[in-house]
């Protein structure tokens, strides 16, 4: 089973060790069923990855303490789907270019896929723990047959994936918290009784994050990017129109937007009618001309110099 990614440190890396039999005591989460555990050192920190693969699953409990700010950079081996939890600390993610992709704070989990690319994920000084699963197709298809926010999310994996694609994140409560704990816990021995209960934990999880995204697209602002998801090729989308729509004030809108989903209203559907013309130029062998219009673009050298930029960005 191909490892979902692979660590490209910045720094350089003082010493590696294989301590699989002999977890450090300052560990907060020893992975008692991992298949392998290295610890890093580098000058002015240190990181121990936890890693267990069993299919559909592959795990990463990763626990890093530095006295001073640092990257990790991460070279994504192929598409993939990720669910994330942040058990302390605060990590920014960015892809190649520097766009940001999201920042995580303490007890929040959330889902998200990437392509394959290299993504980049800062820190500040402290201690910093996450567990990343990554989840085979097949098995996250089945599971989100009856979830529909997460049908959809897979609809798009599938069909017209964006560079990445980040859904809410949400608070984890100690129902989460537990059935981590349990997993962490688990010691060597029945593989089919691990596989069964590491089936049963991450189901649970999920279903409470979807439960909690629910709950998450009651909110205005989240009606406004749904809204966005289905519209933007709608010529007439403006802050003033989606304000005017949604019972906002331009400004709490354009403010609550960001803050949200850390891009602009205007930022945020200019890239979603940029990667579809990118889809049907590159997929469908559509002429620029035909495609302006199609993307939501009233003249065709507004679109030809957005899509330029674009593709130089990307």
């Amino acid at each position: 089973m191909e490892e979902a990614y692979t660590y490209l440190f910045q720094n350089k890396v003082k010493k590696t060790s294989n301590v699989l039999n002999d977890i450090p005591d300052w560990i907060q989460y020893p992975l008692l069923v991992a298949d392998e555990a290295v610890l890093y050192e580098f000058r002015r920190g240190r990181m121990l990855s936890q890693k267990l693969s069993l299919k559909p699953f592959q795990f990463d409990l990763i626990e890093y303490i530095s006295d001073t700010a640092f990257s990790i950079k991460l070279k994504i081996n192929r598409r993939q789907i990720f669910f994330y939890f942040l058990l302390a600390g605060n990590v920014t993610f960015r892809i190649h270019n520097g766009e940001q992709i999201t920042q995580v704070k303490a007890n929040n989990f959330y889902m998200s896929y990437n392509l394959p690319c290299t993504i980049t994920a800062n820190a500040g000084k402290g201690q910093h723990i996450g567990l990343v699963i990554s989840i085979e197709l097949a098995w996250i298809k089945q599971f989100a047959d009856d979830f529909h926010i997460l049908k959809r999310f897979i609809q798009e994996f599938e069909e017209l994936p964006q560079f990445f694609k980040v859904l809410p994140h949400c608070r984890m409560d100690k129902k989460v918290h537990t059935w981590l704990q349990e997993i962490y816990s688990f010691t060597k021995g029945n593989k089919a009784a691990i596989d069964g209960l590491l089936r049963l934990y991450i189901s649970l999880a999920l279903e409470y994050y979807h439960t909690s995204l629910k709950d998450r697209e009651r909110m205005r602002v989240y009606c406004v990017k749904k809204y966005l998801d289905e519209n933007f090729t709608d010529q007439k989308l403006s802050c003033g129109n989606l304000a005017e729509l949604f019972c906002f004030t331009e400004r709490t809108l354009r403010n609550q937007f960001k803050c949200e989903f850390h891009v602009t209203i205007h930022g945020y559907y200019t890239k979603l009618r940029l990667e579809k013309a990118k889809y049907l130029i590159e997929t469908q062998k559509m002429l620029m001309k035909d495609v302006f219009y199609e993307v939501g673009y009233k003249d065709e050298s507004s679109f030809r110099y957005a899509y330029t930029k674009f593709l130089k960005k990307n």
